[in-house]
């Protein structure tokens, strides 16, 4: 959701804060000047900030370990005897499917709460219904607990999306969550290997009971932790509010840095529009309408691209004669890991490639690996469909499962980074609110459609299943190609220009390339005064 929730207040003058920071005491016994934007990393403030930092993580973690745990448990013997059905087919689409479900229908009411209880209030509640989803399904007698319970753990993840994320932005500076959710899928999984073994109904009730911990650590927790400096000021405390960052920014001192975040706060909140979700100017001119389709696709596109076929690897391991539960959750696993480690070197690449690049070759090499694994599953199939033949090539297998890693690795790399990071940047300050909940709702709905059909389309076509995401991510490769503007290094003046342009993605290369060559001019300009003093 939105990483900044608009507000209808009065904005009270922060000229005095100003004239107290000049004022501080404190401030005349600091011999050194401070830069506006110096943060102490290791100061007493900033650690205890990650502290409160780590709880309101455990939500990215959260929806993880949900989305995981129900992969790992599906194929589990136990599991399927108990609720009588296979490992893909329309009971596991419902199931699967029930979360974004939820999530599309509560997306709406997230903002509100979130608006009128607080950042804390809305990850009290989202927190609770969390572990109520939780312990239906850990201890569900019949199918409709479990469909219950899925879709309160989609609503809690729904309602905890405007809360917790922008929780961590208001108060601290921006965090990748994406690796939170990837880790989350990791523990998920490891924990799920180790009851695997478990001969009882157990084997896949304990990862749920286990799912228990973050949102009981939450629940219990969230009141101790500091209100949001942003809701706070917006809500007429302003006062509260610079005790809070003067306390974790500015270490107990009201340093320069503290002041020019509540000048931020105030510009914001005076730009935004008067209702909190006001449709009627997102998309009134065309830079405006340019912009919230970029933020649209990227929502479409984060679900589509192969992410949800993944969520059933263990069907698709299953399907080229891997029969071993445990050697699928482990096959299973590994991508993940991998996932991880390349969705840290993809957050590197997007400040060196640039955004449009990562998404246009990534998204390619997205359907090439699928093609690839698509031609030897249906090798080591030797053409049937049905995931029942065992009589299958041991090469051609195992080249499946190779670039099944090597597609998730890449998605790791494109997407998860980019996911968090693009919709926002592209989306102006008054879009961001409605543009961001729109989005998720995209989102939402492509997982919809993906979860519901494909443990459908795995148990009548087989290896089939993989063409409609091979020819969806090369028509992806094209519209990211022709419609992704560059966002690199901009600033908000230079993107207003850009998407107001003609055609955005010329003027977008036009301002990178007169980037670079300012930015070769001035290291030309350096070495050229280096080499003077060095010659003197």
């Amino acid at each position: 959701m939105s990483e900044e929730i608009r507000y209808s207040i009065p904005i009270t003058d922060t000229s005095s804060t100003k004239n107290e920071a000049r004022n501080d005491p404190a401030q005349e016994e600091d011999t050194e000047p401070l830069h506006p934007d110096h943060v102490d990393h290791l100061s007493p403030g900033m650690i205890k900030l990650y502290g409160v930092w780590s709880v309101a993580l455990l939500a990215t973690f959260m929806a993880g370990y949900g989305v995981a745990s129900m992969t790992a448990i599906n194929p589990m013997p136990t599991f399927q005897n108990y609720f009588k059905f296979v490992d893909v087919g329309l009971s596991t689409g419902l199931v699967f499917s029930m979360w974004p479900i939820a999530a599309c229908g509560l997306f709406w009411l997230g903002p509100i709460i979130a608006d009128r209880l607080g950042r804390r209030g809305g990850m009290l509640i989202s927190s609770l219904v969390y572990i109520l989803g939780t312990s239906l399904m850990a201890f569900s007698k019949n199918f409709g607990m479990l469909l219950a319970g899925r879709f309160l753990l989609g609503a809690a993840v729904g309602l905890m999306q405007p809360a917790a994320p922008p929780y961590v932005v208001e108060i601290s500076p921006p965090l990748n969550r994406g690796f939170l959710t990837v880790l989350g899928n990791a523990v998920a999984t490891i924990i799920c290997i180790l009851t695997e073994r478990i001969r009882s109904d157990w084997s896949w009730r304990l990862p749920l009971v286990i799912q228990l911990v973050c949102p009981t650590i939450m629940a219990s927790t969230v009141f101790f932790l500091p209100e949001s400096p942003r809701w706070l000021y917006a809500h007429g405390k302003s006062e509260k509010a610079k005790a809070v960052l003067t306390k974790f920014h500015g270490d107990g001192v009201y340093t320069p840095l503290v002041a020019k975040e509540l000048d931020q706060i105030t510009l914001s909140l005076s730009q935004s529009p008067k209702q909190m979700f006001d449709y009627r100017t997102l998309a009134d001119t065309k830079g405006k309408a340019y912009r919230v389709m970029l933020a649209l696709i990227m929502g479409a596109a984060g679900q589509l691209s192969g992410n949800t076929l993944m969520i059933f690897a263990p069907s698709l391991y299953k399907q080229v004669g891997m029969t071993s539960v445990r050697q699928q959750l482990i096959m299973t696993l590994i991508p993940t890991l991998i996932g991880l480690l390349f969705a840290i070197f993809g957050t590197w690449c997007t400040d060196q490639l640039g955004r449009r690049p990562m998404l246009t070759f990534g998204t390619f090499l997205c359907a090439l690996f699928l093609a690839l694994a698509m031609a030897c599953s249906a090798i080591s199939l030797h053409g049937n469909t049905t995931i029942s033949v065992l009589d299958y090539d041991n090469a051609a297998a195992k080249g499946t499962i190779a670039f099944l890693i090597l597609f998730y690795a890449t998605y790791a790399w494109a997407y998860i980074p980019l996911v968090a990071v693009y919709p926002p940047e592209v989306l102006s300050m008054e879009q961001r609110s409605t543009g961001m909940g729109l989005m998720v709702l995209t989102l939402n709905l492509a997982s919809v459609l993906g979860q519901l059909t494909t443990p459908i389309a795995l148990q009548k076509i087989g290896w089939w299943t993989y063409l409609p995401w091979v020819c969806w991510d090369l028509i992806e490769t094209g519209i990211w190609y022709f419609l992704a503007v560059e966002t690199k290094g901009r600033t908000l003046e230079e993107l207003d220009v850009i998407f107001d342009a003609p055609n955005p993605v010329k003027a977008s290369l036009l301002v990178a390339e007169k980037n670079d060559t300012e930015q070769r001019t001035e290291e030309s300009h350096a070495a050229v005064v280096v080499n003077g003093r060095d010659h003197e």
